[in-house]
């Protein structure tokens, strides 16, 4: 579904940009603005400026939602009267992704200009999952030498907060469709850091017959830092320019 989206919006967009792409052309490129729309990894929209013939800048903002739920079951053959029961959870995550790329074009051939460039971004993400397992366990009640089988549940809340920043040196080449419209493609190596704060809860919670709720909560913090470099491929977009 995702993808569909993606496609029907990358389409739309052509089509409006071919629709005036035979307009008459001004000499030069500096002072050209236009409106971009890109995939990588996810959709992002932004501009393109050009500040001399050659050289051009490209601000960039892109987002992203993901969720999903589940239901998961465990079946014991044992001959055991402690079956674990369903597991219920769910989890969402939200992305921005703030980018700023500087291209400069190598020259142009027939429709095509190559470019290389070079660009920086920022990356925020929230992610909250929560998890929830009903079953029984075998406690042994005051009073009693037998253990007497109790409901229990067992709870999981996980945050967290990331953030990320890198840099990127890439190649490209951009078609030229008329005056109005371009699409590119573009490839290229990336260094980057992200620092992640984690919180997970944990709850226990028994149900003991003619006795209050039992209830435990054990809380792990953890903050980690990791760097990553990466080669990247298949970024691709659309320019359409207003002059």
């Amino acid at each position: 579904m995702r993808l569909r989206k993606v496609t029907g919006f990358l389409i739309a967009f052509g089509v409006a940009g071919m629709a005036v792409a035979d307009e008459p052309a001004p000499k030069g490129d500096k002072g050209r603005i236009g409106l971009t729309a890109t995939v990588d990894g996810s959709l992002g929209v932004g501009v393109q400026y050009f500040l001399t013939d050659r050289l051009a800048v490209r601000p960039n903002f892109a987002f992203d939602h993901n969720s999903s739920d589940a239901t998961t079951s465990t079946t014991d053959s044992r001959p055991v009267p402690l079956p674990p029961g369903p597991t219920e959870s769910d989890s969402h995550q939200t992305r921005f992704i703030e980018s700023l790329s500087l291209v400069y074009y190598l020259g142009k051939v027939e429709e095509v200009k190559p470019y290389l460039g070079v660009s920086y971004s920022h990356t925020s993400n929230t992610t909250d999952a929560f998890s929830t397992t009903n079953q029984t366990a075998s406690l042994v009640l005051p009073g009693q030498r037998v253990p007497t089988l109790v409901p229990e549940e067992l709870d999981q809340s996980t945050h967290s907060d990331g953030h990320g920043n890198a840099g990127a040196l890439f190649f490209g080449a951009q078609r030229a469709f008329g005056r109005r419209f371009s699409a590119f493609a573009q490839a290229g190596v990336s260094y980057g850091s992200t620092t992640t704060d984690q919180t997970i809860d944990r709850t226990m919670k028994l149900v003991a017959p003619n006795t209050a709720t039992l209830e435990t909560t054990l809380t792990t913090k953890a903050h980690i830092h990791s760097n990553s470099t990466a080669s990247f491929t298949g970024a691709v977009g659309l320019i359409f320019y207003f002059n």
